[in-house]
């Protein structure tokens, strides 16, 4: 009885999602896994820098029931708890720790903003799960440039331009 409480919990009033989360717990997956929130997963995705993964994750979460408002919440929800963390991790899961040194409080912030504007973009928005995928993939190629920081490449001494003086127009004509 408690597992099935928290699997309605976790389905939050979907029932295509709450099916689908006590079918795998039928079939022997543990609780645990069901706890998972998508929000982290995802953020751990987008951190990263894998498009891939993002893309995969998001696709997951349709074929279990869940919208573009619920992922978009639930990463939300997952990024205030990393804005608490990185002020004060006193009792934060180890999840949330890990995923809360990988990133300063800035690019929290900046990913806060994102999301909050999809969220506002979703009220009105004909194909939310695109308006979803490209703020996440945003996200994911900014962490992943980061990554990818190479030196700037050396500045190369050019001549300066030299503008040419323009033509009148009585010089136009006798060209």
């Amino acid at each position: 009885e408690g597992d099935a409480v928290q699997i309605a919990a976790r389905a939050q009033g979907n029932l295509a999602y709450a099916y689908n989360l006590l079918e795998k717990h039928r079939l022997g997956e543990p609780i645990e896994v069901l706890r998972w929130n998508r929000g982290y997963a995802l953020l751990n995705v987008v951190f990263g820098g894998s498009h891939d993964a993002v893309f995969a994750l998001v696709t997951s979460a349709y074929e279990d029931g869940a919208t573009a408002d619920e992922l978009a919440s639930e990463v939300i929800g997952a990024l205030r708890n990393l804005i608490v963390v990185k002020t004060d991790s006193t009792g934060a899961s180890l999840l949330a720790k890990n995923l809360a040194s990988q990133v300063t409080q800035e690019q929290l912030l900046t990913v806060v903003r994102i999301l909050w504007e999809l969220r506002v973009q979703l009220r009105a928005s004909v194909d939310a799960r695109g308006s979803l995928e490209l703020a996440l993939t945003l996200l994911t190629a900014s962490f992943s440039r980061q990554q990818d920081v190479k030196p700037a490449p050396v500045a190369v001494r050019s001549e300066p331009k030299v503008e040419k003086p323009k033509l009148t127009l009585d010089e136009l004509r006798l060209s």
